[in-house]
């Protein structure tokens, strides 16, 4: 697209980070040029091009191809970082369709380079799907046991399902140190987590790469009525399937072989008994796999039906926005921003929501802690934190954790860390996480689960939040 902000950046970043570091010839090279590397450096050059700004000319240059694999995954932290452009930055742009084109070609790009390069140890496989486990939280997160799930939930249980956007290794020490780094304070109520609550994840695994994320991104951004992935259908089918209908069966594209119906409401009740928590472009992956579920509830019920039990699918996410202004599930969904964010965006809510961060965004001139923001659908609030760039956590042993968060608010300790002194966000979400996989919906996701102080000040501002909500147009 003509005058995409962000091909300067990517340009200047070419020269700089690859370019300066590789060898000037006084020949052309380009016979010598791996066959990958001409098909990334063409496709960058087409985007330079579709933007309205000079290709590169790289012919003479014999490629530092370990700088051109960094440079490949780093485009979207070259976004992140590119403050000027997102300050006044829209969707046709950081949605472009030759930007989706572009991270095609990155993707592409670092597979075709497995093994090929010396010393680079990276394998990546963009076809991976997700790794999925249970959590055994009887003994506290911080003695988590970890289970690969290989059977279907049970919809008759509460269920709650974190869907994260990194990708670790497959390893359980890995997943037991996210976890338990991030996730601590939200999730240590032994009642709710580690006896009324089965608990799961689901991630990508570290042969995923960046790009490729990315690229899936902005097609769920895109599509967000229909996009659904191969990964997407496996997990689907794995996982939710009694959710929809007993001794149900799909097939590879998602069409309904057989199916036992639920009356509409069993059906109902067992949509209520699901909760997703997304960090993130984990928003993503959840969004995908709940469009997934209308999907193949569609085949087998009428669309008032399937309407009505979605509705009660609860979505609790943080750094990521709204797909739609009218979702088919209900949701809290928090981010957090500067007082003034000028040359300090949340770069990543604001990259992949541009237009709805500037409606919903807190503002300077309030004097509360947060911002409530009302979705269309009347059923998907937006939380707005007045972020803090540094802040301490205190850890589980009394530890003192100072954090600077570099991306403006993006850090999932704001929300998710007991913070040193009352932090209204973290002790709103907890509520919010709780309630919700309680089995409550609606307004009542807000109300005061403890009597302390923390939680009735929490409730009493809330209820002033609430009052004073904005409804998104």
């Amino acid at each position: 697209m003509k005058h995409n902000p962000f091909a300067k950046i990517f340009h200047n970043a070419l020269q700089d980070d690859v370019l300066n570091k590789s060898i000037i010839l006084n020949q052309n090279n380009n016979e010598q040029t791996p066959a990958r590397v001409k098909e990334f450096l063409s496709e960058l050059n087409r985007f330079f091009i579709s933007s309205g700004i000079s290709p590169i000319d790289t012919q003479r240059y014999a490629i530092n191809e370990k700088e051109l694999i960094r440079y490949a995954l780093f485009l979207r932290g070259y976004m992140r970082d590119a403050q000027k452009v997102l300050q006044n930055v829209d969707s046709k742009f950081t949605c472009d369709k030759d930007m989706l084109r572009l991270f095609d070609a990155s993707s592409y790009y670092v597979v075709s380079c497995n093994g090929q390069i010396k010393g680079d140890k990276h394998i990546y496989d963009d076809k991976a799907g997700y790794l999925f486990c249970k959590l055994d939280l009887s003994e506290g997160i911080e003695n988590v046991q970890l289970q690969k799930q290989e059977k279907p939930l049970n919809p008759e249980r509460k269920n709650l399902v974190l869907f994260m956007p990194f990708r670790i290794k497959n390893n359980e020490t890995e997943l037991k140190k996210w976890l338990y780094k991030n996730m601590y304070h939200s999730m240590d109520n032994k009642e709710v987590f580690g006896k009324d609550v089965d608990v799961y994840v689901a991630y990508f695994p570290i042969q995923k790469s960046r790009c490729a994320k990315i690229s899936s991104t902005i097609r769920t951004i895109l599509q967000p009525e229909s996009y659904v992935e191969e990964q997407d259908l496996a997990l689907v089918k794995k996982a939710f399937l009694p959710f929809i209908a007993r001794q149900s069966e799909i097939d590879a594209t998602g069409k309904v072989i057989d199916a036992e119906k639920y009356n509409k409401e069993q059906l109902v009740k067992n949509f209520g008994n699901l909760t997703f928590m997304s960090y993130c472009a984990g928003t993503a992956d959840a969004h995908r796999i709940t469009t997934a579920i209308q999907k193949i509830s569609a085949q087998v019920y009428k669309e008032a039906e399937t309407d009505e039990a979605l509705k009660q699918l609860f979505v609790i996410s943080y750094g990521f926005l709204p797909l739609r202004k009218n979702l088919h599930y209900s949701g809290v969904h928090f981010f957090s921003n500067e007082a003034n964010d000028t040359g300090k965006k949340e770069p990543f809510s604001k990259m992949n929501s541009p237009e709805l961060y500037e409606t919903c965004k807190y503002k300077e001139e309030s004097a509360l802690p947060a911002k409530v923001s009302l979705m269309p659908d009347r059923r998907n609030f937006v939380i707005a934190l007045k972020n803090e760039e540094k802040f301490t956590l205190v850890s589980n042993k009394e530890k003192l954790i100072d954090i600077t968060d570099p991306e403006y608010g993006h850090n999932i300790g704001h929300i998710t860390g007991s913070h040193l002194g009352y932090n209204f966000g973290s002790q709103q979400f907890k509520t919010v996480l709780e309630n919700a996989v309680s089995g409550k919906r609606g307004k009542e996701v807000f109300d005061r689960r403890q009597y302390n102080d923390a939680a009735i000040a929490t409730s009493l501002m809330m209820a002033t939040l609430l009052s004073r909500k904005q409804n998104v147009i």
